[in-house]
C-alpha cells in the first residue's frame, strides 16, 4: 500500500510542478514578462527551499523530489523575470 501512495505522490509531483511549464514556455518564446509579478515566485521559492528543508529532515523522499523539482522551476521563472523585464 505505501508503493501506491509513492506513485500517487510522484503524480501529483508532475501536475502540480509541471504547471509552471507552460508558463516557462510563453515566456521563452514572447519575453513578455509584465504580466507576472516576481514577489510571489520569490515566495514559493522561499517555500520549497524551505519544506525541502524539512523534506530531508523527515526522509521523505516524494517531497523531497517535489520541492527540488519547484525549485528549479521558480528559479527559471525568476530569472526570466530579471532578464526580460522592460
Amino acid at each position: 500500500m505505501d508503493a501506491l501512495f509513492t506513485v500517487l505522490g510522484f503524480i501529483a509531483i508532475i501536475i502540480m510542478n509541471g504547471s509552471a511549464i507552460p508558463q516557462i514556455i510563453k515566456v521563452v518564446k514572447t519575453r513578455k514578462v509584465q504580466d507576472l509579478h516576481i514577489g510571489r515566485d520569490i515566495m514559493l521559492l522561499a517555500g520549497c527551499s524551505l519544506y525541502l528543508i524539512y523534506a530531508i529532515h523527515r526522509q521523505d523522499p516524494v517531497v523531497i523530489a517535489s520541492n527540488c523539482w519547484g525549485i528549479s522551476m521558480f528559479i527559471i521563472l525568476i530569472f526570466l523575470q530579471l532578464r526580460h523585464r522592460k
